[in-house]
């Protein structure tokens, strides 16, 4: 209430005040809805700390029942991201198939959802025990279609450069330079 005046009134130190409480008051149970209210009140700064907070613990706050009533788009924004590097994928597929699951008119984005987790860089097991015996993965065309991409990368190691793809890539938000080879330079070389 007092944010939403704050806001309303245009009382910006008031508003620094009530960003840097929610800030500092941010748990796992409590970041959704101050995203929300971020959200609401247009407040960047605040919806940067939620947000990097929330990749930081985004396991533990699927777990949270307000996860469940995320919206399709920040949940979409948070599976594409390369900030959940600290997951692995059977994790956010798991977090994934719970939101997907809550409500069954969701069934229609599976495709839209699950694009963003890796298949193809989970384990052969995980694949077998826990993915395609979902129901959702074999009734869904692009979701089979990822399940099939998924087996083609792990049965054909050799051919794994060929089939490089967003799916293929590690998480990671920190760009490397890799180089392989050549030879030694030493001063008889000038």
């Amino acid at each position: 209430d007092v944010l939403g005046a704050a806001v309303f009134l245009q009382m910006v130190p008031v508003v620094e005040l009530c960003e840097e409480f929610l800030k500092s008051a941010m748990s796992v149970e409590t970041c959704l809805n101050i995203g929300q209210m971020a959200t609401t009140f247009s407040l960047a700064s605040l919806k940067e700390s939620v947000d990097a907070f929330t990749f930081r613990h985004f396991l533990q706050i699927s777990e949270e029942e307000d996860f469940l009533h995320l919206p399709l788009e920040r949940l979409v924004f948070f599976l594409q991201s390369n900030k959940l590097k600290s997951c692995s994928e059977i994790e956010l597929f798991r977090a994934a198939v719970r939101w997907l699951q809550y409500d069954p008119t969701r069934r229609a984005n599976a495709s839209q959802v699950l694009c963003h987790i890796r298949f193809p860089l989970m384990k052969s097991s995980e694949l077998v025990d826990s993915v395609q015996t979902l129901d959702i993965m074999v009734e869904d065309v692009l979701c089979r279609q990822y399940l099939l991409e998924a087996f083609n990368y792990q049965i054909l190691p050799f051919r794994q450069h060929e089939m490089q793809s967003p799916r293929t890539t590690i998480r990671s938000d920190v760009l490397s330079l890799i180089t392989f080879g050549g030879t030694p330079y030493t001063d008889n070389d000038r």
